[in-house]
């Protein structure tokens, strides 16, 4: 049997280990706080973190949050202005203008820690930012390969990519697109006529570029 861990005299956040509750599972001790109050705590407790004070500490945040004067601080995009109301745990509530001319709401706690760092455009353009990189990642020979896969239009009304009806001739309309170019498969009375050139449209233009990603 391995020797019994003895926690008396150690320090776990603000709590001093003073003795031990009995000799019976789950093993708790007496711990006195640096504020005074002594509280029975589990080792389990002592030992991953979980309980560091009597309550105390987290009461003496909470009055911290209440105070910080964040006024005029930058936090990211963000410019703290004004206090307007109060979150959980009577956290501040801050009005902040953003550098893109929008304005946020935050509070204290979310500021301090890094939650908030914009209006919301900082996700926006970092999502933008990625998508392009992802984007021209996938360029080959000056061709955005996702693009040529991607699906039919909203407002297509023949059900095909690439076919649409000409109501001048009266006939189904087959094209396709690349390197930024219109491409005419021309003219069919007969939509499954439009719908097969289209298919040997994109094996012609779209294949070569598509089976480089694969």
């Amino acid at each position: 049997m391995g020797k019994r861990m003895d926690l008396i005299g150690q320090r776990f956040g603000r709590y001093v280990v003073i003795s031990e509750v009995g000799c019976h599972l789950p093993r708790r001790f007496v711990c006195r706080c640096d504020c005074g109050e002594t509280r029975i705590v589990r080792m389990s407790s002592l030992r991953n973190g979980t309980s560091r004070s009597c309550g105390c500490l987290r009461a003496k945040r909470a009055s911290e949050l209440r105070t910080y004067d964040l006024s005029g601080q930058r936090f990211g995009r963000l410019v703290a202005k004004r206090i307007i109301g109060k979150a959980a745990k009577n956290s501040n509530v801050w009005i902040l203008d953003c550098d893109c001319g929008g304005q946020a709401q935050a509070s204290t706690h979310n500021l301090i820690q890094g939650h908030v760092r914009s209006c919301g455009c900082l996700k926006k353009d970092t999502d933008r930012i990625n998508l392009e990189q992802s984007m021209l990642d996938k360029t080959v020979d000056g061709v955005r390969v996702p693009l040529l896969s991607q699906k039919i239009r909203s407002d297509n009304s023949s059900g095909h990519k690439g076919v649409s009806f000409d109501k001048r001739s009266g006939k189904w309309r087959a094209y396709i697109g690349i390197k930024g170019k219109f491409i005419d498969l021309g003219l069919y009375s007969d939509i499954a006529d439009a719908v097969a050139a289209r298919k040997a449209g994109e094996e012609k233009y779209h294949a070569p570029y598509i089976d480089t990603e694969t």
